[in-house]
């Protein structure tokens, strides 16, 4: 019994040794190449942005956007710089004309112009938000401003260039300036940069003062020349702007195949994410 034991031992030992040298067995220079010669697949995204502006004032009078700036000649051309573009101080990639960007979206003009090789205009025929940017286009409450999309390949935060948004800063309507950036650092992460500025013009002051107001600014010590000559002072300020900007700045993980909504007071933004391999 005890030699049939030892028989049976030996034969497993045997056999888990050559399964052994079979596991270690290495692999061939035909595998390798095989292997080697794989292509390696690309990862692309095609992003599609639906942008626009509450018309709701209340939100901008709720929040505190900038410290206001005096211009006596906003209006004019040298205030007027439609290629003006915006990055917050914040950002790491700071955008300006010079800075490379993917490709450039006019606000004022509807149009998509790519700056780089390999990136694809989405045509609306591909859209996934029409719906949503048809309830926007006829709605009161919203104003749409921009339905484009693009494709681009999954690049890190560093390498990834921006999509750069071009408008007149300066206008009664106004319209924002400044990037969106898509890129991946574990998640997929979109970055707005815009900002917008509106030059409002103070009511103008009535050319008289009331009787009561009168007596009591004489009985402070005032004269009346300088009580004139500061309702003359005060109505040829209302000649001047009072610039207001108004930014919109997130960093927002999102999911692909997933309806993402960045928005704030003024302005809020639409994304969906569609990923895609290429050999």
């Amino acid at each position: 019994m005890t030699m049939i034991l030892r028989t049976s031992l030996c034969f497993i030992l045997l056999l888990t040794a050559s399964f052994s040298l079979q596991a270690e067995e290495p692999v061939s220079s035909e595998q390798a190449s095989t292997e080697k010669n794989q292509p390696v697949k690309k990862q692309y995204y095609i992003v599609e942005v639906v942008l626009f502006q509450h018309l709701n004032e209340q939100g901008k009078l709720d929040e505190f956007w900038s410290k206001p700036d005096i211009f006596a000649d906003a209006l004019a051309p040298t205030n007027n710089n439609s290629n003006t573009t915006f990055s917050d101080r914040s950002a790491e990639n700071n955008l300006t004309d010079d800075t490379p960007a993917l490709a450039e979206y006019d606000l004022q003009n509807k149009r998509f112009s790519p700056l780089r090789n390999g990136i694809a205009v989405t045509s609306a025929g591909n859209y996934k938000l029409s719906d949503s940017a048809a309830h926007l286009r006829y709605s009161k409450d919203y104003k749409l401003l921009a339905h484009f999309g693009w494709t681009q390949r999954s690049l890190s935060k560093k390498r990834a260039l921006p999509i750069r948004i071009t408008s007149n800063e300066f206008s009664d309507s106004p319209l924002p300036s400044g990037e969106l950036k898509l890129y991946v650092s574990r998640y997929l992460h979109m970055l707005v940069n815009l900002k917008s500025s509106k030059c409002d013009y103070p009511s103008p002051q009535n050319e008289s003062i009331s009787d009561e107001d009168l007596d009591k600014q004489l009985q402070s010590g005032v004269s009346k020349f300088e009580i004139e000559a500061n309702l003359k002072n005060d109505n040829n300020n209302s000649n001047q702007c009072v610039n207001k900007t108004y930014q919109f700045t997130q960093n927002r993980k999102m999911r692909s195949r997933e309806l993402h909504y960045i928005d704030n007071p003024v302005y809020g933004m639409l994304v969906y994410v569609t990923p895609y391999t290429v050999n």
